[in-house]
């Protein structure tokens, strides 16, 4: 996501009287503040399929704002780690694409956060930050998403350990089942 984006992704968050300088945005912007549902409906799909806002986005902004129910396109999300070429679901679970990659990327970064902490080294937040990721980024996985989302809450509010190769071997286990993985 580009800075420009995301300020206006803020903007919008913070104040929705202030106008913005991209016309698809505006567009959206006015129908919010005018209380449109058909054109809160077609700008809002306007901003997801151009790319201008991402989908996730797009649906907080319009929940925020009484609009929940508002059916919205899909949207692809392109990234760099090997899972561009998914897409994110419309329903309410998957809220972004799952990518193992970044999944095993996250869990290892808790897992060392995890082993200074035992040194003195106060790394809370950012262990339970990487956990969050992971666990965000395993919506397709049930199984592996669960049991990131337990181990995460159970280290942040009891200081349980992680079972690290139980997650080993279900991030092992989809691997697997996705065949030979890029070559280091």
């Amino acid at each position: 996501m580009s800075k420009q984006a995301y300020e206006i992704m803020k903007q919008l968050n913070e104040n929705l009287e202030a106008a913005t300088d991209n016309s698809d945005i505006e567009s959206l912007r006015i129908a919010l503040l005018n209380k449109h549902t058909n054109d809160v409906s077609k700008e809002a799909a306007k901003c997801i399929n151009s790319g201008t806002l991402p989908h996730g986005f797009v649906q907080r902004l319009l929940a925020r704002h009484g609009f929940e129910g508002i059916a919205l396109p899909e949207q692809a999300v392109k990234k760099p780690c090997g899972c561009g070429s998914k897409t994110t679901a419309t329903t309410n679970i998957a809220t972004r694409p799952s990518c193992i990659e970044c999944v095993e990327k996250h869990i290892g970064a808790a897992y060392v956060l995890l082993t200074e902490t035992r040194d003195g080294y106060a790394y809370r937040l950012r262990v339970i930050g990487h956990l969050h990721e992971a666990e965000d980024e395993s919506q397709e996985w049930p199984e592996l998403h669960n049991a990131i989302r337990d181990a995460r809450k159970n280290w942040q509010t009891q200081g349980a350990m992680p079972d690290w190769q139980a997650l080993e071997n279900l991030v092992k286990k989809i691997r697997d089942s996705q065949g030979p993985g890029p070559q280091v």
